[in-house]
């Protein structure tokens, strides 16, 4: 829930971040990034890792390893002290391979996350977009459950510093090359869950203390969370990085090569004040994707994390190209200790047709191969 989630951050956000807002926009340096994951056969998941040289990975996710964050699943008011800071509903989707967090503050924003395991890494992650389109309003962190707690860590780089200061965080300001978060969940005997936050600039991280001193965020489970409308300013609206993906919004007929035979069915959708943008893709035999994407101000890139109901993840990084296609770039794991590169673009048609193309490198990425194509078609 990631609490106040940058208190600094969004506490930031404030009016003045509206009329801030409305002046000058954060450029984007197009980039060749990372893609999506997922990759059953080509023909149930349209997501052609396999194809690509992944190799077997998870059919599902029933393990017990799966299970590891059930704990957190719910509706729950949350507490500092006696004080309620926010709701959190924390959700089971895409037939169990995701844990999924709805965060509202009860005094400044919005967020959401998508938190799943990968049997191929044996790690958990999260991946979580606040409403206020901050530095810090994305967090992509990993880890795994240990001596009763799930505990996450990650750090993004801007190798050009970024400076950051009020609104989006703490006068008078600093230059930041490296943040770090760390966060950590433990359900305590009571049945509440106590979450933890830490987070460091360009400096070693400082854990929080250890679980039984109660110091954190107490999650109280309820039938019924307490209303809240907080307020909710944001710069996604008006910067016009963050709506490069726009051509996507909408419901999309998805086919293999030249569009013979449709195979699922794609939504894109936005939300938190135009800062993330969601899909959820639904095919043959039950199967489900889901992916978050959100243009991070932080390091100037799009990210996208995608997670199918074969368990299958995949983190990607990049942006649009001169053309305007939006291409992503990522790697997984391969058998023999190796690692293959993906790379995903995305190539608008006029308005009702985005051609995808897949593509895929074992020399890390001096050279490409596969270039399998998806048609999203409109109408």
């Amino acid at each position: 829930m990631h609490l106040f989630r940058r208190a600094a951050a969004l506490a930031a956000v404030s009016a003045a971040v509206l009329a801030a807002a409305c002046g000058e926009d954060i450029p984007t340096e197009p980039a060749h990034a990372p893609p999506l994951s997922a990759g059953a056969d080509a023909s149930l998941s349209l997501v052609p890792l396999d194809v690509y040289g992944l190799g077997a990975a998870a059919h599902g996710c029933g393990g017990a390893r799966n299970r590891q964050f059930d704990f957190w699943l719910g509706r729950w008011d949350v507490f500092t002290g006696a004080t309620l800071v926010g709701t959190n509903e924390v959700k089971s989707r895409v037939d169990g391979c995701v844990v999924e967090e709805n965060w509202t503050s009860a005094s400044l924003g919005r967020g959401r996350s998508l938190n799943a395991y990968d049997a191929v890494t044996e790690t958990w992650s999260q991946f979580w977009v606040g409403s206020g389109g901050c530095q810090f309003s994305v967090v992509l962190i990993e880890g795994g459950f240990a001596d009763g707690s799930m505990t996450m860590q990650g750090s993004r780089t801007q190798p050009e510093g970024f400076f950051v200061a009020p609104p989006c965080g703490p006068p008078p300001g600093t230059v930041v090359t490296t943040h770090t978060d760390l966060i950590r969940w433990t359900l305590l005997q009571s049945g509440d869950v106590l979450q933890q936050l830490a987070s460091a600039n360009d400096a070693p991280i400082i854990p929080p203390p250890d679980p039984s001193t109660g110091n954190g965020l107490r999650y109280e489970s309820v039938s019924q969370m307490t209303p809240l409308s907080p307020a909710d300013p944001s710069f996604c609206p008006f910067r016009a990085a963050a709506r490069q993906f726009d051509y996507m919004l909408g419901t999309w007929t998805v086919h293999q090569g030249n569009g013979g035979g449709a195979q699922g069915t794609a939504t894109f959708t936005n939300d938190l004040n135009t800062c993330l943008v969601e899909e959820n893709f639904t095919g043959p035999g039950g199967y489900e994707g889901l992916s978050y994407n959100t243009f991070d101000l932080f390091t100037l890139q799009w990210i996208r994390t995608w997670v199918d109901s074969q368990g299958r993840r995949i983190v990607m990084r990049g942006g649009p190209d001169e053309s305007g296609a939006m291409v992503l770039q990522g790697s997984r794991p391969a058998p023999g200790g190796r690692t293959v590169e993906v790379r995903v673009t995305w190539k608008p048609s006029g308005t009702n047709e985005v051609l995808q193309v897949w593509e895929y490198s074992t020399d890390g990425g001096t050279s490409w191969k596969g270039e399998k194509e998806i048609r999203y078609t409109k109408g």
